[in-house]
């Protein structure tokens, strides 16, 4: 079977399969999800972040650990797209002394 016989039966095969509205729908769908999961990742994210910068503000001072696992979860959610409050609250718990993982009782590991 020579390649213009192929094209000839492939062509409306195609055209049904790509066409059909039931699949795009279902492409959508499937979009519309991951962008809704990204959006509440976002959000928990955002709250998390808030809660633990006051925290560490209000106390005056974060680990080396704690401002490590901080820090990695700001960036995530930074490369999300994630901004505002929790970027002004990350940058000044930016600017608290940071202290040895030992205080409060803290091992290090």
């Amino acid at each position: 079977m020579d390649l213009t016989k192929i094209v000839e039966f492939s062509n409306p095969l195609l055209s049904a399969v790509f066409g059909a509205p039931g699949l795009w729908a279902l492409v959508k769908t499937k979009a519309d999800r991951n962008d809704n999961s990204a959006k509440l990742l976002l959000s928990v994210t955002r709250t998390q972040l808030i809660a633990l910068g006051r925290k560490y503000i209000e106390r005056g001072y974060i680990t080396m650990d704690e401002y490590e696992e901080y820090e990695a979860e700001y960036q995530i959610y930074s490369a999300l797209g994630g901004n505002g409050l929790a970027h002004r609250i990350f940058e000044q718990v930016d600017d608290i002394p940071l202290l040895p993982n030992n205080i409060e009782g803290r091992k290090t590991t």
